[in-house]
Formats: structure tokens, sequence, C-alpha cells
């Protein structure tokens, strides 16, 4: 879910993208909620490390600060991201 840092409200239209895939884009519906298409790509693994790969997303929306995030693979299913928004100059 995308929300605002201030208010915890949902967040519509927020945009989504795999820092790696951008054409891999999920918007958010009206309730904040969102679901990333899947990507298939192989990538190298260094053998004799314990570590899980990640992939970053850059989270976006009118009015707000965008932010990168970086998502587990293999990890929780739901994601709670909360946006700042844009102080505006008078």
């Amino acid at each position: 879910m995308v929300s605002s840092a201030v208010t915890h409200a949902p967040i519509s239209g927020a945009k989504l993208a795999y820092k790696d895939f951008p054409e891999s884009m999920a918007v958010t519906s009206s309730l904040g909620r969102f679901e990333m298409p899947e990507v298939r790509h192989w990538h190298v693994v260094v053998l004799g490390t314990d570590q899980k790969p990640s992939h970053g997303l850059l989270v976006s929306a009118s009015g707000y600060q965008s932010q990168h995030v970086a998502v587990d693979l293999g990890g929780p299913t739901e994601y709670s991201i909360e946006l700042m928004p844009v102080l505006q100059q008078r």
C-alpha cells in the first residue's frame, strides 16, 4: 500500500516501477494498493554468500516526493510505503 506519511491516507494513482525494469510498472488503486507485474530475468548469484536478491522500486505520485524502496525477493508479499508531501512554497 502507498500512503501519505503525514495523513496516512492511501494515495491513488501512485506509480511504482522496478529500477532495473522501468517498463514493468504498476499504478495504485483508489485504496493505495498495487500489484507489481512479474519480471523474468537471469542474474548472477555469487556463491558462498547468504544474501537474498533484492530489487529497487521507484515510487512516485503527484504532490509527493519520489522514493526508492528496496524490495526483497521472497520477502513479504505486502509492502507499506509512505511518501512525504512536497512542501509548497508561497
